[in-house]
Protein backbone atom coordinates (compact mmCIF):
# COMPACT_ATOMS: atom_id res chain seq x y z
CA UNK A 1 0.00 0.00 0.00
CA UNK A 2 1.15 3.91 -0.32
CA UNK A 3 0.02 5.56 1.94
CA UNK A 4 -0.18 9.65 1.51
CA UNK A 5 -2.02 11.95 4.59
CA UNK A 6 -3.64 9.00 5.88
CA UNK A 7 -5.23 7.87 2.59
CA UNK A 8 -4.18 4.85 1.47
CA UNK A 9 -3.46 4.07 -2.31
CA UNK A 10 -3.17 1.02 -4.33
CA UNK A 11 -0.14 0.66 -6.45
CA UNK A 12 0.61 -1.51 -9.08
CA UNK A 13 3.86 -3.99 -9.21
CA UNK A 14 4.35 -7.50 -7.26
CA UNK A 15 7.98 -8.75 -6.28
CA UNK A 16 9.51 -11.34 -4.25
CA UNK A 17 9.23 -11.01 -0.37
CA UNK A 18 12.69 -12.92 0.19
CA UNK A 19 14.10 -10.65 -2.74
CA UNK A 20 13.36 -7.65 -1.15
CA UNK A 21 14.54 -8.52 2.76
CA UNK A 22 17.77 -9.09 0.73
CA UNK A 23 18.36 -6.35 -0.75
CA UNK A 24 16.98 -4.42 1.89
CA UNK A 25 19.28 -5.60 4.14
CA UNK A 26 22.20 -4.70 1.45
CA UNK A 27 20.98 -1.56 1.56
CA UNK A 28 21.42 -1.01 5.11
CA UNK A 29 25.01 -1.55 4.88
CA UNK A 30 25.77 0.85 1.98
CA UNK A 31 27.33 4.13 2.34
CA UNK A 32 30.50 5.13 4.89
CA UNK A 33 29.49 5.96 8.70
CA UNK A 34 31.16 9.04 10.16
CA UNK A 35 34.14 7.64 11.64
CA UNK A 36 33.37 7.25 15.64
CA UNK A 37 35.61 10.04 17.85
CA UNK A 38 36.12 11.85 14.74
CA UNK A 39 36.33 15.60 14.44
CA UNK A 40 32.72 16.95 13.57
CA UNK A 41 32.82 20.83 11.85
CA UNK A 42 29.79 22.39 10.33
CA UNK A 43 25.61 22.10 11.08
CA UNK A 44 24.20 19.01 12.88
CA UNK A 45 20.52 17.63 13.06
CA UNK A 46 18.14 15.36 13.33
CA UNK A 47 15.63 13.84 11.15
CA UNK A 48 11.77 14.42 11.53
CA UNK A 49 9.27 11.89 10.82
CA UNK A 50 7.16 12.12 7.66
CA UNK A 51 7.37 14.77 4.55
CA UNK A 52 6.49 18.92 5.12
CA UNK A 53 5.33 18.20 1.32
CA UNK A 54 5.16 16.29 -1.06
CA UNK A 55 3.52 13.50 -3.49
CA UNK A 56 3.61 10.72 -5.62
CA UNK A 57 6.05 9.57 -8.04
CA UNK A 58 6.59 7.14 -10.15
CA UNK A 59 9.54 5.58 -10.68
CA UNK A 60 9.71 4.95 -14.68
CA UNK A 61 11.90 1.13 -15.96
CA UNK A 62 12.12 0.54 -12.28
CA UNK A 63 10.09 -2.33 -11.19
CA UNK A 64 11.66 -2.70 -7.88
CA UNK A 65 10.91 1.23 -7.00
CA UNK A 66 7.37 1.65 -8.76
CA UNK A 67 5.25 4.61 -7.05
CA UNK A 68 6.81 6.45 -4.44
CA UNK A 69 6.33 9.57 -2.51
CA UNK A 70 8.98 12.13 -2.72
CA UNK A 71 9.05 15.88 -1.46
CA UNK A 72 10.59 17.93 1.42
CA UNK A 73 12.71 16.28 4.53
CA UNK A 74 12.75 18.47 7.28
CA UNK A 75 15.85 17.94 9.99
CA UNK A 76 15.33 19.03 13.25
CA UNK A 77 18.61 21.53 15.28
CA UNK A 78 18.57 20.99 19.25
CA UNK A 79 17.42 24.44 19.05
CA UNK A 80 14.38 24.15 17.08
CA UNK A 81 15.20 25.29 13.71
CA UNK A 82 14.55 23.35 10.53
CA UNK A 83 16.59 22.20 7.60
CA UNK A 84 14.42 22.13 3.96
CA UNK A 85 15.89 18.95 2.49
CA UNK A 86 15.82 16.70 -0.32
CA UNK A 87 17.07 13.02 -1.15
CA UNK A 88 19.95 12.41 -3.40
CA UNK A 89 19.67 9.25 -2.31
CA UNK A 90 16.78 6.75 -3.76
CA UNK A 91 17.69 3.43 -3.47
CA UNK A 92 18.69 3.98 0.35
CA UNK A 93 16.54 4.02 2.99
CA UNK A 94 16.07 6.66 5.81
CA UNK A 95 16.41 5.73 9.58
CA UNK A 96 14.16 7.34 11.95
CA UNK A 97 15.72 9.72 14.00
CA UNK A 98 18.66 9.91 12.41
CA UNK A 99 21.72 12.72 13.46
CA UNK A 100 22.58 13.95 10.02
CA UNK A 101 25.54 15.72 9.61
CA UNK A 102 26.98 18.82 6.68
CA UNK A 103 29.34 17.62 5.03
CA UNK A 104 31.46 18.19 1.74
CA UNK A 105 29.97 16.26 -1.83
CA UNK A 106 32.50 14.22 -2.26
CA UNK A 107 32.57 13.17 1.94
CA UNK A 108 29.07 11.17 1.10
CA UNK A 109 29.93 8.38 -1.18
CA UNK A 110 26.66 8.19 -3.08
CA UNK A 111 28.04 11.57 -4.43
CA UNK A 112 31.50 10.57 -5.64
CA UNK A 113 32.08 11.68 -9.01
CA UNK A 114 28.96 13.13 -9.56
CA UNK A 115 30.26 17.14 -9.27
CA UNK A 116 28.19 17.77 -12.62
CA UNK A 117 24.78 16.41 -11.81
CA UNK A 118 25.05 17.49 -8.52
CA UNK A 119 25.57 20.57 -9.36
CA UNK A 120 22.68 20.95 -11.66
CA UNK A 121 20.36 19.70 -8.50
CA UNK A 122 22.13 22.58 -6.71
CA UNK A 123 20.45 25.11 -9.66
CA UNK A 124 17.47 23.37 -8.90
CA UNK A 125 17.67 24.18 -5.68
CA UNK A 126 18.56 27.65 -6.22
CA UNK A 127 15.79 28.35 -8.40
CA UNK A 128 12.59 26.32 -7.39
CA UNK A 129 10.98 25.58 -4.28
CA UNK A 130 11.36 26.52 -1.35
CA UNK A 131 13.75 28.80 -2.12
CA UNK A 132 11.86 30.20 -4.57
CA UNK A 133 8.16 30.85 -3.38
CA UNK A 134 4.92 29.10 -4.78
CA UNK A 135 3.74 32.06 -6.10
CA UNK A 136 6.97 33.18 -8.01
CA UNK A 137 7.61 29.14 -9.07
CA UNK A 138 4.36 29.34 -10.91
CA UNK A 139 5.11 32.47 -13.01
CA UNK A 140 8.57 30.83 -13.67
CA UNK A 141 7.36 27.95 -14.88
CA UNK A 142 4.45 28.91 -16.48
CA UNK A 143 2.28 27.01 -14.19
CA UNK A 144 -0.87 28.07 -12.87
CA UNK A 145 -2.45 26.91 -10.04
CA UNK A 146 0.60 25.07 -8.78
CA UNK A 147 0.39 24.04 -5.44
CA UNK A 148 3.20 23.52 -2.31
CA UNK A 149 2.77 19.28 -2.47
CA UNK A 150 3.17 19.89 -6.50
CA UNK A 151 6.13 21.79 -6.38
CA UNK A 152 8.02 19.92 -3.68
CA UNK A 153 7.44 16.34 -5.58
CA UNK A 154 8.22 18.16 -9.29
CA UNK A 155 11.01 19.80 -7.91
CA UNK A 156 12.19 15.97 -5.90
CA UNK A 157 11.75 14.18 -9.61
CA UNK A 158 14.17 16.63 -11.31
CA UNK A 159 16.44 16.46 -8.19
CA UNK A 160 16.57 12.28 -8.91
CA UNK A 161 16.88 13.02 -12.46
CA UNK A 162 20.45 14.14 -11.71
CA UNK A 163 21.25 12.80 -8.58
CA UNK A 164 20.22 9.08 -9.50
CA UNK A 165 19.73 8.73 -13.02
CA UNK A 166 16.53 7.89 -12.73
CA UNK A 167 13.29 8.57 -14.89
CA UNK A 168 11.33 10.11 -12.27
CA UNK A 169 7.82 11.35 -12.79
CA UNK A 170 5.19 13.01 -10.59
CA UNK A 171 1.35 11.48 -10.93
CA UNK A 172 0.11 15.02 -10.94
CA UNK A 173 0.18 17.18 -13.78
CA UNK A 174 1.42 20.42 -12.38
CA UNK A 175 4.23 18.30 -10.69
CA UNK A 176 5.02 17.22 -14.10
CA UNK A 177 5.33 20.03 -15.80
CA UNK A 178 7.45 21.08 -13.43
CA UNK A 179 9.90 18.58 -13.30
CA UNK A 180 9.93 19.04 -17.47
CA UNK A 181 10.94 22.74 -17.00
CA UNK A 182 13.44 22.46 -13.47
CA UNK A 183 15.57 19.28 -15.72
CA UNK A 184 15.45 21.79 -18.94
CA UNK A 185 16.74 24.48 -17.42
CA UNK A 186 19.19 23.45 -15.25
CA UNK A 187 23.00 23.70 -15.42
CA UNK A 188 25.96 23.06 -13.05
CA UNK A 189 26.96 25.54 -9.79
CA UNK A 190 29.64 24.91 -7.74
CA UNK A 191 29.76 23.53 -4.48
CA UNK A 192 28.73 26.02 -1.66
CA UNK A 193 31.38 26.42 1.36
CA UNK A 194 30.68 24.77 4.58
CA UNK A 195 29.00 26.92 7.02
CA UNK A 196 31.85 26.43 9.44
CA UNK A 197 35.64 24.48 8.98
CA UNK A 198 38.97 24.91 10.41
CA UNK A 199 41.60 23.50 8.18
CA UNK A 200 43.64 21.06 8.88
CA UNK A 201 41.08 19.62 11.69
CA UNK A 202 44.87 18.15 13.23
CA UNK A 203 48.02 19.99 13.76
CA UNK A 204 51.36 19.28 15.71
CA UNK A 205 54.70 21.08 16.40
CA UNK A 206 57.02 21.84 19.54
CA UNK A 207 56.19 23.89 22.81
CA UNK A 208 56.72 27.30 22.55
CA UNK A 209 56.24 27.89 18.71
CA UNK A 210 53.44 28.40 16.26
CA UNK A 211 51.12 25.02 16.39
CA UNK A 212 49.58 25.83 12.29
CA UNK A 213 48.25 27.31 10.60
CA UNK A 214 44.40 26.66 10.63
CA UNK A 215 42.38 28.23 7.49
CA UNK A 216 38.47 29.10 9.17
CA UNK A 217 36.07 29.33 6.67
CA UNK A 218 32.39 30.34 7.28
CA UNK A 219 29.08 32.09 5.98
CA UNK A 220 28.68 33.73 9.56
CA UNK A 221 30.13 37.05 10.32
CA UNK A 222 32.59 36.31 12.89
CA UNK A 223 33.64 33.08 14.84
CA UNK A 224 34.56 32.61 18.92
CA UNK A 225 37.69 30.70 19.21
CA UNK A 226 38.09 28.81 22.24
CA UNK A 227 40.01 26.16 24.21
CA UNK A 228 39.10 23.46 26.38
CA UNK A 229 39.78 24.36 30.33
CA UNK A 230 42.37 21.97 30.86
CA UNK A 231 44.85 23.35 28.33
CA UNK A 232 45.70 27.11 30.45
CA UNK A 233 47.85 24.14 32.34
CA UNK A 234 50.60 24.92 28.95
CA UNK A 235 49.88 28.26 28.81
CA UNK A 236 48.35 27.78 25.02
CA UNK A 237 46.68 30.77 23.51
CA UNK A 238 44.93 31.11 19.74
CA UNK A 239 47.31 33.58 17.88
CA UNK A 240 47.01 35.33 14.77
CA UNK A 241 49.96 34.99 12.21
CA UNK A 242 51.68 37.75 13.51
CA UNK A 243 51.16 35.74 16.89
CA UNK A 244 49.11 38.21 18.31
CA UNK A 245 45.94 36.72 20.54
CA UNK A 246 43.14 36.33 19.56
CA UNK A 247 39.41 35.33 20.67
CA UNK A 248 37.76 35.91 17.22
CA UNK A 249 37.87 35.07 13.60
CA UNK A 250 36.03 35.69 9.98
CA UNK A 251 36.16 33.58 6.96
CA UNK A 252 39.55 33.14 4.96
CA UNK A 253 41.53 34.24 8.20
CA UNK A 254 44.42 31.75 9.54
CA UNK A 255 45.11 31.19 13.11
CA UNK A 256 47.46 29.58 15.19
CA UNK A 257 47.90 28.00 18.49
CA UNK A 258 50.87 28.33 20.96
CA UNK A 259 52.17 26.81 24.12
CA UNK A 260 54.39 28.28 26.87
CA UNK A 261 58.35 27.40 26.18
CA UNK A 262 59.36 24.41 27.44
CA UNK A 263 55.58 22.83 28.24
CA UNK A 264 55.56 19.23 28.74
CA UNK A 265 53.80 17.26 25.82
CA UNK A 266 50.30 17.16 25.37
CA UNK A 267 47.12 17.75 23.49
CA UNK A 268 44.16 20.10 23.43
CA UNK A 269 41.06 21.39 21.38
CA UNK A 270 40.52 24.21 19.35
CA UNK A 271 36.81 25.14 19.19
CA UNK A 272 35.17 27.15 17.21
CA UNK A 273 31.52 28.53 16.87
CA UNK A 274 29.64 30.73 15.09
CA UNK A 275 25.75 31.78 13.85
CA UNK A 276 25.00 31.34 10.03
CA UNK A 277 22.60 30.61 7.38
CA UNK A 278 23.49 26.72 5.44
CA UNK A 279 24.47 27.39 2.06
CA UNK A 280 21.67 26.24 0.20
CA UNK A 281 23.01 23.06 -1.53
CA UNK A 282 24.89 21.61 1.21
CA UNK A 283 24.93 17.43 1.63
CA UNK A 284 23.84 15.87 4.66
CA UNK A 285 25.01 12.34 5.45
CA UNK A 286 23.51 9.97 8.51
CA UNK A 287 25.66 9.78 11.65
CA UNK A 288 26.02 6.19 12.96
CA UNK A 289 27.75 2.93 13.70
CA UNK A 290 28.48 0.64 10.25
CA UNK A 291 25.24 -0.43 9.15
CA UNK A 292 23.39 2.10 9.86
CA UNK A 293 23.66 3.94 6.85
CA UNK A 294 20.75 6.33 6.46
CA UNK A 295 19.29 8.29 3.06
CA UNK A 296 21.88 10.97 2.29
CA UNK A 297 20.26 14.82 1.87
CA UNK A 298 20.60 18.23 0.67
CA UNK A 299 19.97 21.26 1.60
CA UNK A 300 16.90 23.38 0.19
CA UNK A 301 16.48 26.07 2.82
CA UNK A 302 17.26 26.71 5.91
CA UNK A 303 16.87 29.71 9.26
CA UNK A 304 20.09 30.83 11.01
CA UNK A 305 21.94 28.15 13.12
CA UNK A 306 24.53 27.74 15.78
CA UNK A 307 27.43 25.86 14.25
CA UNK A 308 30.65 24.07 15.64
CA UNK A 309 34.10 23.37 14.50
CA UNK A 310 37.01 21.26 15.67
CA UNK A 311 40.42 21.30 15.60
CA UNK A 312 43.21 18.49 17.79
CA UNK A 313 46.97 19.94 18.96
CA UNK A 314 49.76 18.25 20.23
CA UNK A 315 53.05 19.14 20.76
CA UNK A 316 56.62 17.89 22.34
CA UNK A 317 59.32 19.77 24.07
CA UNK A 318 61.40 21.55 21.75
CA UNK A 319 64.33 19.22 21.48
CA UNK A 320 62.86 16.23 21.63
CA UNK A 321 63.20 13.03 19.61
CA UNK A 322 60.06 11.48 20.74
CA UNK A 323 57.73 11.76 18.30
CA UNK A 324 54.29 13.77 19.07
CA UNK A 325 51.15 11.78 21.15
CA UNK A 326 48.37 11.40 19.00
CA UNK A 327 45.66 14.02 19.82
CA UNK A 328 42.48 12.70 21.10
CA UNK A 329 40.00 14.12 19.15
CA UNK A 330 36.88 16.30 21.02
CA UNK A 331 34.05 15.63 18.68
CA UNK A 332 31.35 18.63 18.95
CA UNK A 333 28.31 17.40 18.52
CA UNK A 334 27.30 20.98 16.79
CA UNK A 335 23.50 22.02 16.63
CA UNK A 336 22.61 18.16 17.09
CA UNK A 337 20.71 16.18 19.85
CA UNK A 338 23.20 13.28 19.63
CA UNK A 339 24.25 10.40 17.65
CA UNK A 340 20.89 7.94 18.51
CA UNK A 341 19.86 6.22 14.88
CA UNK A 342 16.95 4.65 14.86
CA UNK A 343 15.86 1.91 12.87
CA UNK A 344 13.19 -0.58 11.53
CA UNK A 345 12.62 -4.11 12.00
CA UNK A 346 11.49 -7.13 9.69
CA UNK A 347 15.06 -7.58 8.04
CA UNK A 348 15.96 -4.06 7.55
CA UNK A 349 13.39 -2.82 5.30
CA UNK A 350 13.17 0.95 6.68
CA UNK A 351 11.35 4.11 5.94
CA UNK A 352 11.75 7.69 5.68
CA UNK A 353 10.20 9.73 7.92
CA UNK A 354 9.78 7.45 10.72
CA UNK A 355 6.36 5.65 11.57
CA UNK A 356 5.21 2.80 13.79
CA UNK A 357 3.91 0.62 10.94
CA UNK A 358 6.91 -1.70 10.15
CA UNK A 359 6.65 -4.13 13.23
CA UNK A 360 3.05 -4.67 11.51
CA UNK A 361 4.62 -4.90 8.13
CA UNK A 362 7.10 -7.39 9.22
CA UNK A 363 4.27 -9.63 10.46
CA UNK A 364 2.44 -9.54 7.49
CA UNK A 365 5.40 -10.15 5.82
CA UNK A 366 6.12 -13.47 8.02
CA UNK A 367 2.74 -14.96 7.54
CA UNK A 368 2.42 -14.30 3.69
CA UNK A 369 5.92 -16.03 3.73
CA UNK A 370 4.51 -19.09 5.23
CA UNK A 371 0.55 -18.69 3.35
CA UNK A 372 2.50 -18.31 -0.10
CA UNK A 373 5.53 -20.82 -0.37
CA UNK A 374 8.08 -17.43 -1.35
CA UNK A 375 6.37 -15.69 -3.25
CA UNK A 376 4.10 -12.71 -2.55
CA UNK A 377 2.98 -9.48 -3.25
CA UNK A 378 4.99 -6.72 -1.73
CA UNK A 379 3.75 -3.77 0.00
CA UNK A 380 4.98 -0.18 0.31
CA UNK A 381 3.75 2.43 2.53
CA UNK A 382 4.60 6.48 2.97
CA UNK A 383 7.57 8.30 3.77
CA UNK A 384 10.27 6.00 1.91
CA UNK A 385 11.85 8.11 -0.96
CA UNK A 386 12.92 5.31 -3.10
CA UNK A 387 12.08 2.79 -1.48
CA UNK A 388 8.40 3.27 0.43
CA UNK A 389 8.84 0.22 2.66
CA UNK A 390 8.84 -2.94 1.01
Amino acid sequence: MFHKQGRAVSRVGAVMLATSVAVGGGMITAGAAVAAGSNISGTTAVLAPGLKNGEAIRIIGDKEMGLVEGGIIQLKTSEGQTLDTYCIDLHNPTKEGTTYQETAWDSAPVLKGKTEAVGKVRWILQHSFPKVSVDQLAKDAGIPGLSADDAAAGTQAAIWHFSDGANAVPEQAKAKVLTTYLEGHAVPLAEPSPTLSLSPSTVSGKSGSQLGPIKVTTNGASVDLAVDGTDSKAGLTITDQNGKQVKSAKSGDTIFAKTAAGAPAGTATIKASTTAEVSVGRAFTGMGAEGKHSQTLILAGSQPVTVTASASLSWTPAGSTTSSPTPTPTPTAGVGTGGTTGGSTGGGLAFTGGGSETPWLAGIAGALLVAGGGAVFALRRRGRHGRTAA
